[in-house]
Order: C-alpha cells, then structure tokens, then sequence
C-alpha cells in the first residue's frame, strides 16, 4: 500500500553519473503491518567511479523520521550489514525532523559527514563499545525520552539536549548506570581529535541548567 509522488532522477551521462530520489507526502504499509506515516523527503547517491560499484557518499534531507520504524525497516533498506547492526544494539525511538545529512565514504563508515535537525522523543540504548588499559569498560552513554537540536560533522559538533521524566545511562562510570531525571537541560560540545594510534579520541565539554526550584 502505498500513496504520495516519487520523482527518480539521474545526475550525468556516464557510469558515474549520480541518482536523486525525491517524494513529497510518501506514505506506505508494508504487508506485516509496518505503517510508514506520508513525509517529504529526498536522497542523493554517488556512485563509485570504478568498477567495483557501490556509493562513496550521498546527501538526505528528511521532513520527518521515525527511528523505530526506521529500525524496522533497516533490513529491508540497502544500508550495509554494519548500518543494520548499529541500530539493533541503539534500540532508537523517536522522531527526527528537519534532518540534513551528508556523508562521504561508505555510509556505515564515512571519512566526512554533516548532520543537522531536530529530535523529539528520543531514546537510544547504551553500550559497552571498549576497554581502557586499565580494564574499566567505556561505554557509549544512552538516554531516555530527550528532545535535541543537534549539530555534528567527523570533527566535532553541539548539541541542545533536554530530558524531562526520562534517564541518562553512563556504562562503566557509576555502579548504577542509569540516572532516572525528573529535568534536565544542557548544552553539549565535542571535538573528535586523531590520537597518535589512529583511533579517534573524544572530548567533549557540556554545560547543564539545574531546573527552578
């Protein structure tokens, strides 16, 4: 079932030439019952140059988006094994609207990036993702039930991020990960820097409002 106007277009002439995908008021069901609410969006893809196909960047641009039905429907989407499974350990819910991405690279590792919109009702599981020298798990943080504004690029970026009747979870920090919040406002600000093993090393500044008393 599906209802709205797609318009399919191609950038070029040659075997690199690029695609653009656009749809105003797209809305579909799937036959196990997974209901895609009408939105506008579009999507670019650039193929690879050489003979070993694929993509090596793209651009979206989303009037709205519902994580939990995008998880749904990952396995579905050609996003890459890897795109599929980072979703499954976020467990994402929520609504992301205004959303401008742009990437460069294989989607589910690119070498450049640009994010930007607006999320509503967020919520993204934590995860244990590595070990320090010393042996203490460092975790990826989750949260519960948080409205953001977010601005994010491969180098660094800020976020506005206000939680109300909802949790901040910190794996391998405290001895109960979980902190329950009844309110919480606060600015956050990250610069990813290449350490001298290649990895990427995060530090990230983030000033946070007590609500009135």
């Amino acid at each position: 079932n599906l209802r709205g106007r797609m318009v399919a277009e191609r950038r070029g002439d040659d075997h690199a030439a690029g695609w653009r995908l656009s749809a105003t008021q797209l809305g579909f069901a799937t036959a196990d019952g997974v209901a895609w609410p009408p939105s506008d969006w579009s999507l670019e893809l650039q193929p690879a140059s050489d003979a070993a196909g694929g993509f090596v960047g793209g651009a979206l641009q989303a009037q709205r988006i519902d994580l939990a039905l995008l998880a749904q429907l990952a396995a579905r989407l050609p996003v890459g094994e890897a795109v599929r499974k980072q979703l499954a350990q976020a467990a994402p819910s929520g609504v992301v609207s205004g959303l401008a991405l742009t990437w460069r690279g294989p989607l589910d590792a690119p070498a450049r990036y640009s994010a930007k919109g607006q999320a509503q009702g967020l919520s993204l599981a934590a995860a244990d993702i590595t070990r320090s020298q010393a042996g203490q798990v460092l975790g990826r943080p989750g949260f519960r039930n948080a409205n953001a504004t977010f601005d994010a690029t491969e180098a660094g970026g800020q976020a506005q991020l206000s939680i109300a009747q909802g949790s901040v979870t910190f794996p391998g920090m405290f001895e109960q990960p979980e902190i329950a919040l009844d309110r919480l406002s606060t600015q956050v600000k990250w610069k990813i820097v290449p350490a001298n093993s290649g990895k990427a090393q995060a530090q990230t500044q983030a000033q946070t409002q007590a609500p009135p008393s």
